[in-house]
């Protein structure tokens, strides 16, 4: 089945030429431009923004927000696309992507679009005029008239998190779709036109070959920010053509760390953790930035981290027919083997290496004493070592501080506090819990940065200029 994505304004579709992405059962049809029609969009969408400028930033999250209860809505016809089609063009299961992407979803209700907006900005009605700032002036927040996204397809659905927050500070928006998943953005653009025109005239949803530089540099040339998403060498040279005036977003390769106290090692409460990083290891088989590639267990007296390796492979062996591992490609499957058989033969002549995996192979976990740090190759594979102290780690991961983002920990308050301290020297830009690493809440820190306020420049009225402005007015004593 041919089904049309993407999302191209002010280009009637029969004027469009579109080139073919074949899945198993569908093939997408996603919108190729030529030059001359990017740039008439780019230019379209600039000279229609200011009716995107002219809605409250209330009135956009509402828009957003009712788009989002369809996507929620089981019996709507988007969310019946999305759980039968994603499913079979992603190999994910339909248990993990109904529930992995629901709870995705309500990231984005209006409630949890407010929090966006009061952690990034003291005042949101900086978003619409000049607000009292602390230096005694006023300041507005002014978003550029295009943002460029560049997506990965890794997780499903995830390109919502930048086109939203694009939205939400009134820009308009030219976006590359992934070649893996092109399906859900396009829907949910799709449905926010269908809900309101103007919204749709600010977003063009397209798609570009990877290394066709002509069609992204017309993109870079309209756009004041550029967000890039995906893998480390490719966005370095992306990174190279944009000029020193324009501010370059990349979200690169990640690696997600779990760490486990021996307070979470108690037997009440062992059993549960172990199922934590079974499900945070299963979702989107470790393809997200945030999930868990490396666990270190400090030693106990009442679990050994040995133990525990086992049963988070206990776990993953008891969820695998309800999370069922996605097909691998070729190359994935080359290197899973491949690591396998090197740790096979090094646990030869070593006794403090274990390796514990099903009979398919669709789960692995790696036991080893020795610290390492070496990510793994994804898809439910998974390192456990153990450790003595916090500064064991602090020294093992500094090194590697470009690549760490999230840190999920299962500890009392007290340890949390003191683990938090001494480990946020190492790049980590996100602490969670154990059950709680693949779903960032709403408002977080990507990177360390910030969603919203990284999207705006800011315009100031010194207060000098509001004290000599008082020798000027009418009513003049």
């Amino acid at each position: 089945m041919k089904l049309k994505v993407g999302h191209v304004p002010f280009i009637d579709s029969h004027e469009l030429s579109y080139k073919e992405i074949k899945f198993q059962n569908y093939t997408a049809l996603v919108p190729d431009l030529t030059k001359a029609q990017l740039e008439f969009v780019c230019s379209k969408i600039k000279e229609n923004r200011i009716n995107l400028q002219n809605y409250s930033t209330t009135k956009i999250i509402n828009l957003i927000d009712t788009a989002i209860h369809i996507f929620l809505d089981s019996q709507s016809k988007w969310r019946k696309s999305i759980d039968e089609i994603i499913p079979q063009i992603t190999g994910y299961s339909s248990e993990i992507l109904k529930v992995g992407f629901t709870k995705y979803l309500t990231t984005f209700r209006k409630y949890e679009l407010q929090q966006f907006i009061s952690e990034d900005f003291y005042n949101p009605n900086i978003l619409e005029q000049f607000v009292p700032n602390h230096k005694g002036g006023f300041s507005k927040a002014i978003a550029p008239d295009i943002i460029t996204h560049i997506w990965s397809g890794n997780v499903p659905g995830l390109p919502l998190w930048s086109l939203i927050s694009s939205l939400i500070v009134k820009s308009g928006s030219i976006c590359k779709l992934p070649k893996s998943e092109p399906f859900i953005a396009s829907w949910f653009v799709q449905l926010l036109t269908e809900i309101d025109p103007i919204i749709g005239n600010s977003i063009a949803i397209i798609y570009w070959p990877g290394g066709n530089t002509e069609l992204e540099d017309i993109a870079i040339n309209h756009s004041d920010i550029i967000m890039g998403y995906g893998n480390n060498e490719i966005l370095n040279k992306i990174s190279k053509r944009i000029p020193i005036t324009k501010k370059f977003l990349s979200y690169g390769e990640k690696v997600g760390l779990a760490i486990v106290s021996p307070e979470a090692l108690k037997s009440n409460k062992v059993q549960k953790n172990a199922k934590n990083l079974a499900l945070e290891i299963m979702r989107y088989d470790q393809q997200g930035c945030y999930s868990p590639q490396m666990i270190f267990v400090q030693k106990s007296a009442q679990i050994s981290p040995k133990n525990f390796a086992q049963m988070v492979s206990s776990a993953l062996q008891q969820l695998e027919k309800q999370y069922p591992l996605r097909p691998l490609s070729l190359e994935e499957s080359i290197e899973r083997a491949q690591r396998i058989k090197e740790i096979e033969t090094q646990s030869i002549f070593e006794d403090n290496l274990k390796l514990y995996k099903n009979q398919k192979s669709s789960w692995v976990v790696v036991y080893q004493e020795n610290h390492l740090f070496y990510p793994t190759p994804l898809n439910r594979f998974i390192r456990i070592m153990p450790f003595n102290c916090i500064n064991e780690l602090v020294q093992l991961i500094t090194p590697y501080r470009k690549y760490i983002q999230t840190i999920g920990i299962a500890g009392s308050k007290e340890t949390v506090f003191d683990w938090c301290e001494k480990l946020s020297c190492t790049g980590v830009s996100r602490f969670t819990s154990l059950k709680s690493m693949t779903l960032p809440e709403e408002g977080w820190h990507h990177d360390g940065g910030f969603n919203l306020k990284d999207l705006v420049s800011y315009v100031d009225i010194e207060q000098d200029l509001l004290s000599d402005s008082e020798n000027y007015v009418e009513y003049e004593i």
